[in-house]
């Protein structure tokens, strides 16, 4: 149910950021050097939370419901999924340009996946007991600490279910591609500007 209730309001969220770019556009003169800082920040941010992701759901796919992962990202942080949809979407937030979508951005994150978060170790305490409980003690829960990466020399995973994770992944640079086609869809005029934002 959680998960549900996920995934619905992260689309809402999403859908709702997309109609306000539709008719906004940022207050930087275009080319400027705050705007080629802004897009050049934000495609490297969207290139290592897709990296992050795949690299996460390598070693999570097939793995997720039958033991506790703690191996490559899960050993330097027990949510790598979340930490690098975090830096991907804070990578699409900051390439809109605008700082204001970048500030409502990570207040929504910092008020909501906290939770989720929560919600989701609660059940793995459940199922894994002491040795999650073990794992909470030496790993922090979010931001990684690079120190503690332990990589096994091979690695089994599902192929299947790590090529939908390949997919999925897919979303931030497709957001990127949305965000300079509206941009030049504002530069001919084919869309209005309602508001300008920074």
């Amino acid at each position: 149910m959680i998960r549900d209730l996920r995934i619905v309001a992260t689309r809402s969220v999403v859908m709702s950021f997309i109609a306000i770019l539709l008719f906004t556009e940022h207050s930087w003169p275009e080319d400027s050097l705050v705007d080629i800082l802004l897009g050049m920040s934000g495609i490297i941010l969207i290139a290592i939370g897709t990296f992050g992701r795949l690299w996460s759901s390598l070693y999570v796919a097939g793995y997720k419901t039958t033991r506790l992962i703690t191996e490559g990202p899960y050993s330097i942080t027990r949510n790598p999924l979340y930490f690098f949809s975090f830096i991907g979407s804070l990578g699409v937030a900051i390439a809109s340009e605008m700082i204001t979508i970048v500030v409502v951005y990570c207040v929504i994150y910092t008020l909501y996946y906290p939770w989720v978060i929560k919600s989701e170790e609660q059940r793995l305490l459940k199922i894994h007991e002491a040795e999650f409980a073990e794992y909470c003690r030496q790993v922090p829960r979010f931001w990684p600490q690079l120190g503690l990466l332990r990589e096994p020399e091979y690695y089994s995973f599902n192929t299947r279910l790590f090529r939908r994770a390949v997919l999925d992944s897919m979303v931030f640079f497709l957001m990127f591609v949305f965000l300079e086609l509206l941009e030049r869809l504002h530069e001919i005029h084919w869309l209005p500007i309602w508001w300008r934002l920074y």
